[in-house]
């Protein structure tokens, strides 16, 4: 599905300072919308909706109360009556204040923002974006003046794009709207509370979301399990987690049974991943099942978490791609562990 935003113009924003609520930050509420050029909406426009993708979609669940979908219903008022924008946009701004209480979490810029003109597959649709404006990074201002040029140094936000946001496509309102989510993960924090706590969003079974969890499933069995259950050294399981990429990118349909024999090959490693998967398909919110067609979007998000890197104390760092049989594991008579590594031509 195209998600297309050539054509989008702001219709209306308004931006609030948000606060860490655990350290007694402040909210500060701002009165009036918020002013740009016609020249910075173009790269306003980019900023905010640039990294969204049309294959990971959400929804809010709205067969809930107010109490338990706060955000959903904030949504729909502001569809029902853009002219109230400030008013509810200042309720969702207490609500993100309210999760906002992980000690890692920035003061940000908030902005609320009425969009139009958005291309979702083949609708035209009116937007709601939920934006988070966290990370100041420097940037060198050069201006002509008195024959000379003078550089200055100034604090503002990157035009590469937001680390957090959602956008509500204004369709589909009956069954919770269609969503786009941006959460890009911090290793060093949980950041549940953007999806989980604060917008209370569920995936759309689709084909992203299913490759998405299987390949996260198949991870994790690797790389927990098979270790203390089969004995298995860290090249075979790099040599594993490689197969399990190596099918999803080599076919436009998934099949389990078909995928378990090719990876896993060993009758006993089918049946206890086959197990691992019995108990966990249902933890991200969208139930796996055996056979679905392939999202490659979602193959090259998640190959990204799929290690193929061997790390020998501080020493070596060696990168295992293909043949597992290029690298042979030993011991030495003295007790020293080593690998060794086979090759026909070195670069």
């Amino acid at each position: 599905m195209v998600f297309d935003y050539s054509d989008v113009t702001i219709d209306k924003m308004i931006t609030h300072v948000v606060g860490n609520s655990d350290r007694s930050e402040a909210l500060l509420f701002s009165e009036g919308y918020t002013e740009y050029s016609e020249v910075a909406e173009e790269y306003l426009i980019k900023y905010l909706l640039q990294k969204f993708n049309a294959e990971d979609l959400y929804c809010f669940d709205p067969a809930k109360e107010f109490s338990e979908n706060k955000v959903y219903y904030l949504a729909k008022s502001i569809f029902e009556d853009p002219s109230q924008l400030v008013h509810f946009s200042k309720e969702l701004a207490n609500l993100l204040y309210a999760n906002s209480n992980h000690p890692k979490i920035k003061e940000s810029k908030f902005h609320v923002t009425l969009f139009n003109n958005l291309v979702i597959g083949d609708e035209v649709v009116s937007g709601l974006g939920l934006f988070k404006s966290e990370v100041e990074t420097p940037f060198l201002k050069m201006v002509r003046s008195g024959g000379q040029v003078k550089v200055s140094t100034e604090m503002g936000h990157s035009i590469k794009g937001l680390d957090k946001g959602l956008l509500v496509l204004n369709m589909e309102q009956d069954e919770g709207y269609r969503c786009l989510l941006l959460d890009l993960k911090n290793p060093a924090m949980d950041t549940r509370y953007w999806k989980d706590h604060f917008l209370k969003l569920h995936a759309i079974n689709n084909e992203f979301h299913q490759t998405s969890e299987f390949m996260k499933i198949t991870k994790d069995f690797i790389s927990d399990n098979m270790r203390d259950e089969f004995g298995i050294n860290r090249a075979e399981q790099i040599d594993l987690l490689n197969k399990s990429v190596n099918y999803f990118k080599e076919h436009d349909r998934f099949e389990k049974n078909d995928f378990t024999e090719a990876v896993f090959v060993q009758p006993e490693m089918v049946d206890s991943f086959n197990q691992y998967n019995d108990q966990h398909k249902n933890r991200g919110g969208v139930e796996v099942i055996d056979n679905f067609p392939i999202s490659n979007l979602a193959v090259k998000q998640q190959s990204k978490i799929f290690k193929s890197v061997l790390k020998l104390d501080k020493n070596f760092h060696v990168y295992i791609h293909g043949d597992r049989k290029m690298i042979a594991r030993g011991k030495e008579e003295d007790g020293r562990k080593f690998y060794k590594l086979y090759y026909e031509r070195e670069d």
